[in-house]
This record gives C-alpha cells, sequence and structure tokens, in this order.
C-alpha cells in the first residue's frame, strides 16, 4: 500500500510527474518486488499530487490522478478512472475473514488552511515557513472551527455508506495525512477541524471493526490512540527507521512529545518506533 510520497517532482509540468513515476517502475528493486506478483494499491499524497501542500486548487489534478493510476496499473477502462479522486474501497479474503482496506483521497477535493499554505511555492524556506504558520495556528487555537472540508461531499457519501455496510472482519482506514496527531508542525485532519470530527463521528455511529488507520506523510513512524469514545488506533509508516525525534523537527519534538505521547520516543539502543 503506498500511503503517499511515492515520488517526489524534480519540477511542476505534467510530464515531470510521468517522469518520476516511470524511473520509480525501472528501479531494479522495484521491479523485482512487482515481478512477485503482489497486489499494489495506494493513494498519493502531496510530493506524487503535484506540489508541496496542495489541495484542491491544483492546477492538473485531474492528470495526476490519472499519472497515480497508470503508475499502480490500473486499467483504462477502470470506472476508478471516472471518479473525481483516488479514494476506493478493496476486499481482501474469503467471504467469512475479510479485511477491507479504505482509501481516502485527502488531496483532491481538500480546500485551504485556516491560513492558506505557501508550501506550494518555489521560494526559499516556503515548507519551513508553511510548518511554523500551522505551528502557529494550533498553538494560539487559531481556526478552531475552520470549515475547511477534507473529502469534498461525493466522498463523505461514498465513505459512510462503505462503513455502513460493511461486514468485514477487519477494517483499515488509509489517510495520506495524520487523523488522530497532536502535532501542530504537519499537516493532519486536526488542522481541518470539522472534517476531523466528522469523520470520527462516522467511525462512532459505524463501528467497523477492528480498525486501524494506516497515514504517511511526516517522513517518520508514530503509533497514535484515540483517547476518548472508541478506541481506534492510527499507525504512520512514513519511515519506520525514524520518530519525529530522529528528524528534521529533533529540536522541537523532543520538548514537547514527551508531553504529548509520553510512549512516542525513547533512549539508548531500543527500537524508537513505538
Amino acid at each position: 500500500l503506498w500511503t503517499g510520497d511515492a515520488v517526489y517532482l524534480g519540477g511542476d509540468q505534467p510530464d515531470d510527474l510521468k517522469t518520476a513515476y516511470r524511473s520509480q517502475l525501472e528501479r531494479e528493486d522495484y521491479r523485482q518486488f512487482l515481478s512477485t506478483g503482489v497486489i499494489v494499491e495506494g493513494v498519493y499524497d502531496d510530493h506524487d499530487y503535484g506540489k508541496n501542500d496542495a489541495g484542491k486548487f491544483l492546477r492538473d489534478r485531474e492528470g495526476s490522478q490519472q499519472a497515480f493510476l497508470d503508475f499502480i496499473g490500473v486499467d483504462r477502462h477502470s470506472a476508478r478512472r471516472r471518479r473525481q479522486g483516488l479514494y476506493s474501497s478493496h476486499n481482501f479474503g474469503n467471504s467469512t475473514d475479510v479485511v477491507k482496506v479504505i482509501l481516502l483521497d485527502t488531496r483532491y477535493h481538500r480546500d485551504s488552511h485556516f491560513i492558506p499554505s505557501i508550501g506550494s511555492f518555489k521560494i526559499p524556506f516556503s515548507a519551513l515557513v508553511a510548518a511554523f504558520t500551522r505551528w502557529l495556528c494550533g498553538t494560539l487555537g487559531l481556526g478552531l472551527d475552520h470549515g475547511g472540508d477534507i473529502l469534498g461531499e461525493e466522498q463523505w457519501l461514498w465513505l459512510e455508506d462503505e462503513l455502513k455496510n460493511s461486514r468485514a472482519a477487519v477494517h483499515i482506514l488509509v489517510s495520506s495525512i495524520q487523523v488522530l496527531t497532536s502535532n501542530n508542525l504537519v499537516e493532519s485532519w486536526k488542522h481541518f477541524p470539522r472534517s476531523k470530527r466528522k469523520l470520527l463521528e462516522l467511525i462512532l455511529r459505524y463501528r467497523p471493526s477492528n480498525l486501524v488507520i494506516l497515514s504517511g506523510d511526516v517522513h517518520f513512524a508514530e503509533r497514535l490512540f484515540q483517547l476518548s469514545g472508541r478506541p481506534a488506533v492510527e499507525v504512520t509508516s512514513s519511515g519506520m527507521t525514524h520518530t519525529c525525534a530522529t528528524v528534521w523537527s529533533e529540536f522541537l519534538a523532543r520538548p514537547f512529545s514527551p508531553l504529548i505521547h509520553p510512549r512516542s520516543l525513547s533512549g539508548g539502543d531500543e527500537p524508537v518506533a513505538r
């Protein structure tokens, strides 16, 4: 499962995305992986969607969708080619023991942040400025009732139907950005509070059995829990060898993460992903 950022673009033209995917497909290790016959599914995040922090205002979002579907080998005549967004669901297993994978598209229909991100602009330190803006909003409580949407009306209706009618034994909900995190620095559902509340309300209403949320984006591994209502676990797997204390935000993460997630960091030679 690709949870986003399968490739990083060298430019901002449509052909740059195709070139990046072609380069990934031509990698010998990835070719060997595909030759095993493994099923490959997933979604894009911002960097394989087109631009850092991008949402629904991306110039060629339709082209980005088609390029990703080409990348994972979806048939040209598939109904997924006509859908606005990459969202889809897939059942694995037999009739009595089904694992349902629900893939959300958190880019195609996503509105701007409360303070729109400048992370998409090709200017020095734009990504750092965007992260600081998110941190400032979260820390000062700006945009606590921001009405920006993530999924769009059609995808919300589809998601409710997928949860309401599911009899699967296990549910894996894939979101390219983190859902349960309290880290204000990163892009997450926290910065779209109405959408986050709506998602958690759907989960509480339909109570999908054995739910695991799988996310990416942040370049480190993390395990997150919903502390109120029905427990939900989220696994962030965008870099299983790192936590937020071992990447670029270490100087910010160490003072705050033990207070927010007391078990998220460890010292010595023990694994840091908990």
